[in-house]
């Protein structure tokens, strides 16, 4: 990412509620202060200074993991930082070791639109792209996904352990950035 003066976070505006978003920092203890979004009629945004980032030596913005929520149960919601994206960055974090058997993205209607594994251990970040397709290369429609993992977490001392997790996210093809 090219660093400019100022970093803006967006997020879509589902005309339900404002979402909640949080700002951390990869392989640092960085967690932005609570902050206020900006509404809009097609989305929410906030705007800070890259200044901030080098005073707490965060020199890649790449390096930032941005969140937003809305409702209860709560919905994942995409962020924008900058400039929107061919995909989706989904990212699992873990202190431990973990393995994933399967991680999938299903419609609301149980079609799985994107299916893989994970099969190495990994400690901290899995970062699973999405693209916004169907298996068969066509766009998904717009609404809402769930991402479901199967896996085994692989503690330093103990036993190995099987894991499983499910959340729910909203999905519109109109926040990806299309190539012509």
């Amino acid at each position: 990412m090219e660093t400019q003066p100022n970093l803006t976070l967006k997020t879509p505006n589902l005309g339900t509620e404002e979402p909640i978003a949080s700002v951390t920092a990869k392989d640092s203890s960085y967690r932005m202060d609570p902050f206020e979004l900006n509404p809009d009629p097609n989305q929410y945004s906030f705007t800070w200074p890259t200044t901030v980032l080098t005073q707490i030596e965060i020199l890649d913005p790449d390096r930032l993991r941005a969140i937003a929520t809305v409702s209860n149960p709560r919905i994942y919601i995409p962020v924008i930082l900058q400039q929107p994206g061919s995909s989706y960055t989904i990212v699992l974090q873990s202190p431990t070791a973990v393995s994933f058997d399967a991680i999938q993205i299903q419609s609301e209607s149980g079609e799985i639109l994107y299916e893989t594994d994970r099969p190495i251990p990994q400690t901290g970040e899995t970062v699973i792209n999405w693209n916004g397709l169907r298996s068969d290369s066509t766009p998904a429609p717009t609404g809402r996904y769930r991402l479901s993992y199967q896996g085994t977490e692989e503690p330093i001392s103990g036993s190995p352990r099987p894991i499983s997790n499910s959340f729910t996210f909203e999905h519109n093809p109109d926040w990806l950035e299309t190539t012509p």
